[in-house]
């Protein structure tokens, strides 16, 4: 049997009723052909936490979330999820790729968009309950987007974007976000209001984990910091992460 190197847990204690909803990630390798992406990645977190993934230009963050979420085949190692092996894409866990990946011309309405996050539960014909369109209106108000629900998608600020896609998140029940560089591109304020909502939903219970390039704020925006160049360089609270040491072998320099 083969012996798979210790996890490593970070010290912060999650929420009351959150200890269950416990993200495992044990020796995750990916390949991109013969290019090593990761190297024995191996970590555990709970919901009631944020994550900032740091590291540099290929080192990986956003190939982690995409194994995480079983976007890349070809991965080894496992990922687990309340003691369970994660084989396929499931509703508790949401990635939300960058924003420049998006086609935001596509004539889709915020609500719209939202309704989007029901379809794993419902399937792609059938039509929204009342248990569906309240959990709709939950994700916008959550998300302070009521005002905007009707507002056609490529006609919302950056800032305003992200938020509806989260939204849409929330809407498919999801424990675990996985956000790739969220904040990328917003101006000051709109960095202020989706960091205290990202806050928000980690203290209701939510896993966020967010690739993340802006060292300077992580200590404000996360409660841990997972340093990565293809392979883990540290984890645990930011300001245990966050030495130069540390940096110098994450970002090269």
């Amino acid at each position: 049997m083969k012996v798979l190197p210790p996890l490593i847990q970070s010290t912060p204690t999650a929420p009351s009723g959150c200890s269950a909803h416990r993200l495992e990630v044990i020796n995750l390798h990916a390949h991109y052909g013969p290019v090593c992406a990761l190297h024995g990645i191996s970590f555990e977190t709970t919901c009631g936490r944020s994550v900032a993934l740091i590291g540099g230009n290929g080192a990986g963050k956003t190939t982690l979330m995409k194994a995480i979420v079983g976007l890349l085949p070809g991965t080894t190692g496992e990922i687990r999820w309340q003691g369970h092996a994660v084989r396929k894409r499931i509703p508790d866990i949401a990635y939300l790729p960058q924003r420049q990946d998006l086609d935001w011309r596509f004539p889709v309405t915020v609500r719209s968009l939202v309704e989007m996050g029901r379809y794993a539960h419902l399937g792609l014909f059938r039509r929204l309950g009342r248990a569906d369109e309240q959990a709709v209106e939950a994700a916008i108000e959550t998300m302070q987007l009521a005002p905007l629900s009707s507002r056609q998608i490529g006609a919302l600020s950056g800032g305003q974007q992200q938020r509806a896609f989260i939204a849409r998140a929330l809407a498919q029940e999801a424990h675990v976000l996985l956000l790739d560089e969220p904040f990328a591109g917003l101006d000051q304020p709109s960095c202020e209001t989706l960091g205290g909502l990202l806050r928000s939903l980690a203290r209701e219970g939510r896993l966020i984990m967010a690739s993340h390039h802006d060292l300077s704020n992580v200590n404000d925006l996360f409660d841990e910091a997972l340093l990565v160049n293809r392979r883990l360089i540290a984890f645990g609270p930011p300001p245990e992460v966050m030495q130069t040491a540390a940096l110098k072998e994450a970002f090269g320099s």
